[in-house]
Formats: structure tokens, C-alpha cells, sequence
């Protein structure tokens, strides 16, 4: 009897799981970008970002407050990252939000008339995808990244 029991277990559950292979699809909608049996997983090299930063002024006096805003064209991606990074270490450099900042320029200039300073906005994309063929399933992960730098000038004048 007890193997009977453990008989139709197994059916049930081989059934249950030949039931969901065949499915082949789902009314859920999946965050991850699904290509159809014609597009290859190769295309993933095919992208990039296209990153842009605005400034309300490149130029300032010492002390003065400039803002910048990061604007990334949307592409199909798990998960975009933006990272603002104050390269010379002079001034204060705030991040409000991911896509803008703020930074404030020295006080001081240390006795030089003129200080060029840099920003950097590094920007990460990573993408994922799940491809569902007869073969089987294909999935591949890519990562983008493009670095934007912003030249900063602070002059005594």
C-alpha cells in the first residue's frame, strides 16, 4: 500500500512538473527583458548608455554653489546606479537624489588665482535576460558603465 502511495506521488508531481515545462508562459509579468526565439543573446553587446550631466554654471566665485543633473536614456535594465564622485577633494560635493547633486565650491583658494576642479558621474547598468527557446532556457547578464567628468573652474576674479 505504501508503495502504491508513493507511486501516484510521483506521477502526480512528474505530471505537475512536465505540466509547467510545457506551459511555457505566464500572465506575470517578469522585470527582465524576454526575447523571442529570433534574437539571439548577443545583442546585449549591442547597447550602451547614454549619459548626459547639466550644469548650472561651470565657472565661480570661491564659495559659490553649482548643481548638476544626470539625465540617463532609458534602456531595458534590472538596475541603474549613479554614483557622484568629487575626484579632487576640494569643495562640498552633496548628492541630493541619484540623478542631481550639489557642490559648493572652496572658500579659499590657497593663494592661487585660478583652481580647475573635477566631478565625475560614474554610471552602472546592470541588464538581464531571460530568453525561453525550445532548447531550453538562456539567460545572460551584462553590465554597461559610462563615466562622465565635469570640469569645474574657481577663480578669485
Amino acid at each position: 500500500m505504501r508503495s502504491f502511495r508513493l507511486l501516484i506521488s510521483y506521477a502526480i508531481l512528474s505530471g505537475l512538473a512536465m505540466w509547467i515545462v510545457a506551459c511555457g508562459g505566464s500572465s506575470v509579468k517578469n522585470p527582465t527583458q524576454e526575447l523571442d526565439e529570433e534574437t539571439p543573446l548577443s545583442t546585449l553587446s549591442e547597447q550602451s548608455l547614454d549619459v548626459s550631466v547639466d550644469i548650472s554654471q561651470d565657472t565661480v566665485r570661491p564659495g559659490e554653489t553649482i548643481q548638476m543633473t544626470a539625465t540617463v536614456e532609458p534602456i531595458q535594465s534590472t538596475r541603474v546606479l549613479l554614483d557622484w564622485i568629487n575626484v579632487t577633494e576640494h569643495g562640498n560635493l552633496s548628492v541630493a537624489n541619484p540623478n542631481s547633486a550639489t557642490w559648493v565650491a572652496p572658500a579659499i583658494l590657497d593663494g592661487v588665482a585660478v583652481r580647475v576642479e573635477v566631478i565625475q558621474l560614474v554610471v552602472t547598468a546592470i541588464i538581464q535576460v531571460v530568453s525561453v527557446k525550445e532548447s531550453g532556457v538562456e539567460t545572460g547578464t551584462q553590465i554597461l558603465t559610462e563615466t562622465k567628468t565635469v570640469l569645474l573652474t574657481v577663480t578669485a576674479n
